[in-house]
């Protein structure tokens, strides 16, 4: 079983010998390998059970270890550098040619980002490597936002979790790529489509893969609970099943529900951050229960509620006996 610890300098040892380590940002756990070994690179994969043509974040701890990276960075990638960064944005631009393609999925490209969070961020001061860091969990599963998570999802398939507490944030980093004429958002994230586009102006918005644009998050079955999982516009106690053990999750607490279910509310006042921050903590609580099915609500599409609904559906699907859903 991976083990727990607190100790930056057990962690920096374990990444140098290239073997794996969970570590915290302030989105997610991260499974952290050093970017620069192919074989460390290939033992996150392999912990994960992801496909080889999902690319990896790359996550540095200055700003100026970008340009190891990326081969070009335009001016719209340094102006939100500037605002957002450290923090829960990705870059997706065109790599250097030393960079390998097993972190890129065999594309052109190579994500980045500059994780905040105190922990990682002195750990990264201590090393002379970034770290690949998808989230600590395996392929497609709920991702983890506390080091017990990681316990629960990969279990004996990595030595090592450093331990930084709860994730602040809760939901993984905006993508935004930069490979063409116009930035485009891949997936998303913590910093919303409106924060974006305040800053750069418009962008485009495909959350599809494509043979040319990948990135983590894009599956269509993603941050799935193993616990069978329905998503709903609008909660009716009307629709929910009598004879089954259910979870029940929504953006506020609710008055009228099933009084059998295990109930979840992600913000007492509708606080979409604080949803985000409770989203995948609840699911990962629901998932122990030995539900027969857990039912969340979706939110308001709009702003940070994008982000929270991206992760409903792909974590679910629509619930059979309720039509409302568009």
């Amino acid at each position: 079983m991976a083990r727990i610890t607190q100790d930056i300098e057990e962690a920096i040892a374990a990444l140098k010998d290239n073997l794996p380590v969970a570590v915290p940002t302030e989105t997610v756990y991260g499974l952290a390998a050093n970017a620069l070994n192919d074989d460390a690179v290939k033992s996150v994969f392999e912990a994960k059970q992801r496909p080889a043509d999902h690319p990896l974040i790359v996550h540095i701890g200055k700003r100026n270890d970008l340009y190891n990276w990326a081969e070009d960075v335009p001016q719209q990638a340094k102006q939100l550098i500037e605002v957002f960064w450290p923090g829960p944005l990705t870059l997706v631009l065109p790599k250097k040619s030393a960079v390998s393609t097993l972190i890129t999925g065999g594309l052109d490209t190579v994500a980045v980002r500059m994780p905040n969070h105190p922990i990682l961020s002195e750990l990264l001061s201590k090393i002379d490597f970034a770290l690949v860091a998808p989230s600590a969990n395996a392929f497609t599963h709920i991702s983890p936002t506390c080091a017990g998570h990681v316990v629960r999802s990969l279990n004996d398939r990595i030595p090592l979790v450093l331990d930084g507490g709860q994730c602040t944030v809760g939901i993984e980093s905006t993508i935004v790529a930069f490979n063409g004429d116009k930035p485009i958002i891949l997936r998303h994230g913590a910093i919303s489509i409106e924060e974006i586009t305040s800053v750069i102006g418009e962008v485009e918005v495909t959350t599809a893969p494509t043979k040319e644009l990948r990135a983590p998050g894009m599956h269509h079955v993603h941050y799935a609970p193993r616990t069978i999982c329905y998503r709903v516009d609008q909660l009716h106690s009307t629709d929910l099943p009598f004879n089954k053990k259910i979870g029940i999750i929504t953006l506020l607490p609710q008055v009228d529900i099933y009084p059998n279910a295990s109930y979840r509310a992600l913000s007492d006042k509708g606080d979409l951050k604080q949803a985000a921050r409770h989203l995948y903590q609840f699911l990962h609580e629901l998932d122990q229960l030995e539900l027969d099915m857990i039912i969340i609500e979706r939110v308001e599409n709009k702003n940070q509620g994008k982000a929270l609904n991206d992760r409903i559906n792909r974590a679910s699907q629509p619930y059979p006996f309720n039509h409302q859903e568009k």
